[in-house]
């Protein structure tokens, strides 16, 4: 189920993997991968865009972006990626069903919803698709990035 939080940001807890904490509270060892976190990010706000990419760069992670549905759908097929981070006003193809395409095609990678678009119809329709987190924007950064950490894993 999603659930709202008072900082603009639900999350879809059926996709969700341990946290750290849970993991160090189980007794277990941290979960760890190799090489770094792949993220495309599919947005057509130009700010956005580059503040996210460098922020994510900065902490290790590569970074392919694209400024709208079709080109997103032309870069998943040129790399490999372990996140996608999808705007839904995109030009050209909604992010709903650009969430789609991605599902469909090969390793179906982690998705976040990262929008302007709040409506409890909006969070809805990410569930059904399969998002694994709605954001509304302006997302809180420390939140997207450990939740882009812990679904990359």
């Amino acid at each position: 189920p999603v659930v709202d939080s008072d900082e603009g940001s639900s999350f879809s807890g059926r996709r969700m993997t341990l946290s750290a904490q849970q993991v160090e509270n189980e007794g277990g060892a941290r979960p760890t991968r190799s090489g770094p976190i792949r993220v495309l990010i599919i947005d057509d706000d130009w700010d956005t865009l580059e503040m996210l990419s460098h922020t994510l760069r900065k902490r290790g992670m590569d970074v392919m972006t694209a400024k709208d549905g079709l080109k997103g759908i032309e870069e998943s097929r040129r790399a490999r990626f372990d996140v996608a981070i999808v705007d839904l006003g995109l030009p050209h193809l909604h992010g709903h069903r650009l969430g789609e395409t991605l599902r469909t095609n090969g390793d179906r990678p982690r998705l976040i919803a990262l929008t302007g678009d709040g409506r409890a119809e909006a969070r809805a329709e990410s569930e059904r698709i399969g998002f694994d987190a709605h954001f509304v924007k302006p997302a809180p950064m420390t939140e997207l990035i450990d939740l882009i950490e812990r679904l990359a894993l």
